[in-house]
């Protein structure tokens, strides 16, 4: 969950409780309308990603409602103690975010709503679109707030990982974990296709666990060249700052019947497979290019950096997993003291697992996706 510590980084949005035109139907049913103050509060202002919702693992409090913390209402009771009804509703969403709360006199509650969006609907969305977010208030079935923004929601597709407001940063590399997919339809025919299977019941020797998993990823690697999988060098940065850093990538499953990729995205359906056979993996990220890098030994001291451009180039044939392994050392160490030195969001080291501890998890794309074996078998 994105925890945000400054509310400067918000368009704050203030909004009159009292509608002119209800008040009469209230007080002619003898009900007492609520004086309450809503403020509405967007990062980055007046866009909405929702993959970042897609991604986030349920959770309950500390932040009531659960949701990334990038969306905020908060409510101030002014008047005398009011039970209300929040509702939070926009296109895509699967059912509106609701939430009854109660509130004494002078008491104020922050509500951080978890979206539900229709993650197969968005998937053919493949630019923003302007659109309502609308935010609502309810007092015994009588509207008491409203307010409406006008926000762009971005693709599935589009991965906000890094946004700069008002001098202050919110990293948010941790996305790029949620387009890794070890159940993707993809990963089970590339593991039908080459013959593998899960990790050993029991643990291995050291020397027979590299092994292993040095063979479980060349494997994968010759499955990806049999299937002609070709590097794409198209530039798929949709945001490079200064405000906004966001990149397209592409799911495991849309690669691979595709049969092009992205350095990026070859580096994500390599570590779902990788991660389904219960390999650690991690990205690499440096400025215009993606790195994808496993774990050899169960101590996570020694890994192994595959560049995956040499799966093979439009006028080029594919190369060798040893010399892929080679060039993908040769560029980590060249990308190291950037690393080391957390310079961010230029370089970046996103470890799945990590991530998945963190609560990232792959995004969910709908069951008739997931029914659906894909194309190229």
């Amino acid at each position: 969950m994105v925890r945000l510590a400054t509310r400067r980084q918000a368009l704050s949005l203030f909004v009159s409780v009292l509608s002119a035109s209800l008040a009469p139907l209230a007080a002619a049913a003898g009900e007492r309308v609520p004086d309450v103050v809503i403020e509405v509060a967007l990062t980055p202002p007046g866009e909405l990603y929702p993959a970042l919702d897609l991604s986030q693992a349920p959770r309950g409090d500390p932040m009531l409602g659960g949701g990334t913390g990038l969306l905020r209402v908060t409510v101030r009771n002014r008047g005398e103690a009011a039970a209300l009804r929040l509702r939070v509703d926009s296109d895509g969403l699967r059912v509106p975010a609701g939430l009854d709360l109660a509130l004494a006199p002078g008491e104020q509650r922050t509500w951080w709503p978890r979206l539900d969006w229709d993650a197969a609907a968005l998937q053919g969305l493949t630019a923003p679109r302007r659109q309502d977010l609308r935010v609502s208030a309810e007092a015994g079935g009588i509207a008491v707030a409203a307010q409406r923004l006008d926000v762009r929601l971005h693709g599935l597709d589009e991965a906000l990982y890094y946004v700069r407001s008002d001098g202050q940063s919110v990293d948010l590399a941790g996305i790029f974990a949620a387009y890794v997919d070890p159940h993707s339809p993809a990963v089970d025919t590339i593991l039908a296709r080459a013959g593998l299977d899960a990790a050993p019941q029991h643990p291995l020797p050291a020397a027979a666990e590299r092994a292993r998993r040095l063979a479980l990823a060349e494997a994968v690697w010759a499955e990806l060249v049999r299937r002609g999988l070709r590097y794409s060098a198209d530039v798929l940065a949709l945001e490079s700052g200064p405000r906004l850093y966001s990149q397209r990538v592409q799911l495991p499953d849309e690669t691979w019947r595709l049969g092009s990729a992205h350095c990026l995205d070859a580096s994500v359906l390599i570590a779902s497979v990788l991660e389904r056979l219960g390999v650690p993996t991690f990205l690499v990220l440096v400025p215009g290019h993606a790195l994808v890098g496993f774990y050899v030994d169960a101590a996570r001291r020694e890994a192994e950096i595959v560049e995956t451009t040499l799966l093979a180039g439009r006028d080029a044939p594919a190369g060798s997993f040893a010399a892929a392994r080679a060039a993908g050392r040769a560029r980590y160490r060249r990308a190291l003291p950037h690393l080391a030195a957390g310079a961010r969001p230029g370089h970046m080291v996103i470890d799945v697992s990590a991530a998945r501890a963190y609560g990232i998890m792959p995004l969910a794309v709908g069951a008739g996706s997931r029914n659906e074996r894909p194309p190229g078998d």
